[in-house]
């Protein structure tokens, strides 16, 4: 399931031998995994994004659009600039974490049934 190289660790998760699911609970702003292990909740978004230019693309691939970042700082109060290449922008939200590291690495997160809100506003400033 993982091949060593010189410099990092590949998984395969197309070889694993099996998946599972497990459900956590969350209680006073705290992810109890278990009796051992637990971890504040830090809710964010990750996936964001609008829609490209030209053909469209699935939202789990990250780009200038924006996408999935699975970015821990994309939380409450922050501040996202994406480009508007359509009509409408068309902007996309989902994939909201209770708490994540430095990114999904292991292709695994704690996955949360959320409702956002946000303000959405456009700028005609151009990048020169």
């Amino acid at each position: 399931m993982k091949r060593l190289t010189r410099d990092k660790i590949v998984y395969r998760l197309d070889q694993a031998e099996s998946y599972a699911t497990r459900i956590v609970s969350i209680e006073d702003d705290t992810v109890r995994f278990n009796d051992r292990i637990s971890f504040p909740v830090r809710p964010m978004v990750g996936v964001i994004g609008t829609a490209p230019a030209g053909e469209g693309i699935e939202t789990h691939y990250p780009g200038p659009h924006g996408g999935n970042m699975d970015n821990r700082y994309v939380t409450t109060g922050a501040t996202v600039h994406l480009p508007v290449s359509v009509p409408g922008a068309m902007l996309g939200v989902g994939d909201v974490h209770a708490s994540m590291g430095d990114g999904e690495i292991s292709m695994i997160g704690l996955d949360l049934h959320h409702g956002i809100s946000g303000r959405n506003t456009a700028s005609a400033r151009l990048a020169r």
